[in-house]
């Protein structure tokens, strides 16, 4: 109960609990005199799972109805239910995390000291689950390893999309299907478009280029729509005849109706890693790509024109970083990217999801324990100050560079 009294006198949500006055809209000292007692005999009368999305915390606790609600969509109470499957591990784990929570409290600690503690557990919790993403250094380096070694390009595909926002499962659950499913969550923000999904085929050979033979059409259409994705496509070093109009390939591909799959080349996923890490890349842009790009001409014209719209409207991120400093200052609130948008003009002209993407891409750089984002919430956990995190991207960026792919 130490935690229920400490969240009703701070009048905020504690890291797991939610604050009742929110939900009673009365006298919160005289509703925790009268149901202090009742939660003490019975914390926890019903056990909920509620989504809440990737970023959100893997509990709260509501305790005007002394209900437990889980969030399935965070990383280690996925693995822990595998997939929904078994909930009863999870239930003991989010009791257990909320008890954890009342003996902080009980012990003194400050909520503050207790807040960064839970903060830094859940990160602990993210990676045991293996779904942090990687920092783009290690994406390019085993992007540089899947052009050497084929077996590698199966996996490293997934670690790209991560980098670049989406979530990953390795194959799509039985032998025959895809080597794996990649989900976009556009968030709120986005009404015409709340999220899509790709399945893909990594083709590798030990030849220079893989055949129009190799290049199944209908397997793969068969595999999207097995798992109910958007679109498909295939990943190689390059394929023959990929940019000559009358070669196998290409007419093999103009015969058939599959308008939902498109050819990928590992130096196009470089290419899109570069873009991302310089210039933040949204999951609505690699939409765009996906829904009209078929061939490999088509993914090169589409990423020069992203690239040219990227650098012409370049985002001032020494100005975005500098508000958000200057937010610091408000103890009462975790800096927002969203609200330093609204107050600074220059940063009026780009949408609040090409910002929150260039920050993902800063802190694909950096790591996070120079910057943290969530892009569903617009926060920003900055470790060092404006300027020390611009001077540290400089110098990553000349490492980045090195790591150029062999041609």
């Amino acid at each position: 109960m130490d935690t229920l009294r400490q969240t009703v006198k701070m009048k905020s949500d504690s890291f797991y609990m939610k604050n009742p006055c929110g939900e009673m809209g009365g006298d919160c000292e005289k509703w925790l005199a009268s149901n202090e007692e009742k939660i003490r005999r019975t914390p926890i009368r019903d056990t909920k799972f509620n989504k809440e999305g990737f970023h959100a915390p893997a509990l709260r606790y509501f305790p005007t109805s002394q209900a437990l609600s889980l969030n399935p969509d965070h990383p280690f109470v996925d693995k822990l239910t595998e997939s929904g499957r078994y909930k009863d591990p999870a239930k003991l784990f989010g009791s257990s995390e909320l008890l954890l929570e009342g003996q902080l409290h009980g012990r003194g600690l400050s909520a503050d000291m207790i807040n960064n503690l839970l903060q830094d557990r859940d990160r602990i919790l993210r990676l045991v689950a293996g779904n942090t993403p990687p920092t783009a250094i290690e994406v390019l380096r085993q992007l540089k390893e899947a052009q050497k070694k084929p077996l590698a390009l199966e996996r490293v595909v997934g670690t790209v999309f991560q980098t670049l926002g989406f979530e990953y499962q390795r194959n799509g659950g039985h032998a025959s299907g895809p080597d794996g499913i990649l989900y976009a969550k556009l968030g709120k923000h986005k009404k015409s478009l709340a999220a899509y999904s790709l399945v893909y085929d990594a083709k590798q050979t030990d030849q220079n280029s893989v055949s129009a033979d190799k290049i199944d059409f209908a397997a793969l259409e068969s595999f999207r729509l097995d798992e109910g994705a958007d679109y498909a496509f295939f990943i190689a070093h390059s394929y023959a005849g990929e940019l000559d109009s009358d070669s196998r390939l290409i007419e093999k591909f103009n015969t058939t109706d599959y308008t939902k799959i498109t050819l990928l080349k590992i130096e196009h996923l470089d290419r899109l890693v570069r873009l991302h890490y310089r210039y933040g890349v949204t999951l609505t842009e690699l939409h765009k790509i996906f829904a009209q790009s078929r061939t490999v001409i088509d993914v090169n014209d589409a990423l020069i024109t992203l690239r040219n719209r990227l650098e012409e409207h370049e985002i001032p991120l020494k100005t975005l970083l500098d508000g958000l400093e200057e937010a610091k200052s408000d103890r009462l609130a975790v800096p927002n990217y969203n609200v330093v948008r609204a107050k600074k003009d220059s940063l009026m002209a780009f949408e609040p999801e090409r910002l929150g993407a260039s920050l993902k891409g800063v802190e694909s750089i950096l790591e996070k324990r120079w910057i943290e984002v969530d892009e569903n919430s617009g926060q920003v956990i900055m470790h060092q100050s404006s300027d020390e995190i611009i001077k540290a991207l400089k110098d990553k960026m000349t490492d980045l560079d090195l790591l150029a792919l062999p041609t």
